[in-house]
């Protein structure tokens, strides 16, 4: 922390990435199901928002969300995650459905580079999150001057590491965007991504994701921080404080 600056918090809530599609996406009950079910279970771990992915057809997404919508009753921010799986015609038309749904933003619409599309988006009035595709500062500024997208979202461990990961929220901070880090949950990519932001101001950083798809990784490491009511606080202590299971690595 010392290296970083002085912490403005001693904790961050939490967004679960979940509402995975079943393995048979043509398998329209299944899916629904295993969508119901990994929604329940954010909600019992009290995760602070809910993020679904979308991507298939526009109808079968159309119900996913209102699906979703249904079972979160607005207790947490709802999510959206196309990982640029729409043309820009299906964006667009998604688009207009979101803007009157209650969902907080709509991630990778579109492939990564389709600053028009984004910026389009947005001025339909839906916000746009981009960011775990890149690695540059400016590619982030692309996203903020020519796409005009509202929430920010650097992988720690895609960006060059924890110095360039607060460059890019300084940028973001003095554009007015939110800082929403992308986190492919591995302990050791959570407590480096979660060491960071908490030397953040909450209002720019509000929270960080943990992916909820199985990770065999998670069975290896342990440690750095802890998850509890859907809020993460760090293990302090000198470096990152994480453990290791020799034998389940070497598996």
């Amino acid at each position: 922390f010392n290296a970083m600056g002085r912490t403005k918090r001693e904790e961050v809530p939490a967004y679960a990435g979940t509402g995975y599609f079943y393995r048979d996406i043509s398998d329209r009950e299944r899916n629904l199901k295993f969508l119901e079910e990994q929604i329940a279970k954010a909600l019992d771990l009290k995760f602070k928002g809910i993020k679904i992915k979308i991507g298939g057809s526009i109808k079968m997404d159309i119900e996913r969300i209102k699906l979703a919508s249904e079972l979160i009753q607005g207790k947490v921010p709802l999510m959206v995650d196309a990982n640029q799986a729409y043309s820009r015609a299906q964006a667009l038309q998604m688009a207009r459905f979101l803007r009157d749904q209650d969902v907080f933003f709509f991630e990778e619409p579109v492939v990564y580079n389709d600053l028009k599309t984004l910026r389009d988006i947005e001025e339909l009035g839906v916000r746009v999150a981009v960011g775990e595709s890149v690695s540059s500062l400016a590619s982030f500024i692309n996203y903020i001057e020519v796409g005009n997208v509202s929430v920010i979202e650097p992988d720690i461990t895609k960006v060059g590491g924890i110095k360039q990961f607060l460059k890019i929220a300084m940028i973001a901070d003095v554009h007015g965007r939110l800082f929403i880090p992308h986190n492919w949950s591995t302990h050791i990519a959570t407590t480096a991504t979660l060491s960071a932001v908490l030397v953040l101001p909450s209002l720019l950083a509000p929270l960080i994701e943990i992916d909820t798809a199985p990770n065999c990784l998670n069975e290896v490491f342990e440690g750095g921080y802890k998850l509890e009511n859907g809020v993460l606080k760090i293990i302090r202590g000198r470096g990152l404080k994480i453990s290791y299971d020799e034998v389940k690595l070497r598996r």
